[in-house]
């Protein structure tokens, strides 16, 4: 019986492309909370007890599940050293030395200063997150070639539909993407204006460990304001600003 090639020929490219189609496709597993709170742990561990580095930090806004171009976009970044942090993220800035917590928000011209806190270096325990992730319904794991993405899913009535961690090869975060399970007006002024779901990413990008950082550049506070007895005063660059002293001990 002769061979069709033309035949032959579609059946040998229908096989390719279900293979390609294979080998993109993400296959997910079901993970279990335990598991979950266990990276969870990695990751902050990590955080805590890396005394130096730096990371660029993106947040981005989506209209809608799929959408691929950003409504709104801010690149930032995350620097620490020992117990020194500055952060600056949606264009607030936050530093934090061992005698201040400082925030500036440029935009409104508003400085707030207060104690420092070690909120930041908090970390939680397994069964923490055990108890945080009681709240989902699902946790699922995919491979991305070399990454891990953890998506968290969560039943109707909760303000989130899913939580999406991708995790890179090194067990660090490479971005959190939360689903918005709530319609909300494309256009606020507009009452007619149609309904989407939205999403927002943050992306963490150049990891730097064991950074070395200029301490008067990045975390000293003389370039904020000064100290007379127990009062602090704005710099020049800063005179415009309301100032707050949120400080619970002024000695």
């Amino acid at each position: 019986m002769p061979i069709n090639i033309k035949n032959s020929s579609c059946v040998i490219s229908f096989l390719l492309l279900a293979l390609i189609s294979e080998a993109q496709s993400e296959k997910s597993e079901y993970v279990g909370r335990a598991a979950m709170a266990q990276v969870f742990e990695q990751m902050n561990n990590w955080f805590k007890n890396t005394s130096a580095y730096s990371m660029t930090v993106t947040h981005a806004s989506y209209e809608n599940y799929t959408t691929t171009v950003p409504a709104d976009k801010a690149v930032g970044y995350f620097k620490k050293d020992k117990n020194n942090y500055h952060s600056f993220l949606m264009g607030i800035h936050t530093i934090q030395n061992s005698t201040y917590k400082i925030v500036l928000d440029t935009a409104d011209k508003i400085m707030m200063v207060a104690n420092p806190d070690q909120l930041v270096w908090n970390t939680y325990t397994p069964d923490d997150y055990v108890l945080l992730l009681k709240t989902c319904s699902t946790i699922k794991l995919s491979i991305v070639g070399a990454d891990k993405k953890y998506r968290i899913e969560f039943e109707k009535g909760y303000p989130l539909s899913a939580y999406e961690f991708i995790i890179d090869a090194d067990g660090l975060p490479k971005e959190v993407v939360s689903y918005y399970a709530q319609e909300i007006k494309k256009d606020e002024e507009d009452k007619n204006s149609a309904k989407v779901k939205p999403r927002v990413s943050i992306s963490f990008s150049g990891y730097k460990k064991n950074a070395v950082f200029n301490y008067k550049t990045e975390f000293d506070e003389s370039k904020y304001f000064i100290r007379k007895g127990s009062k602090l005063l704005a710099t020049e660059n800063y005179k415009d600003f309301k100032f707050s002293d949120q400080r619970y001990n002024l000695n």
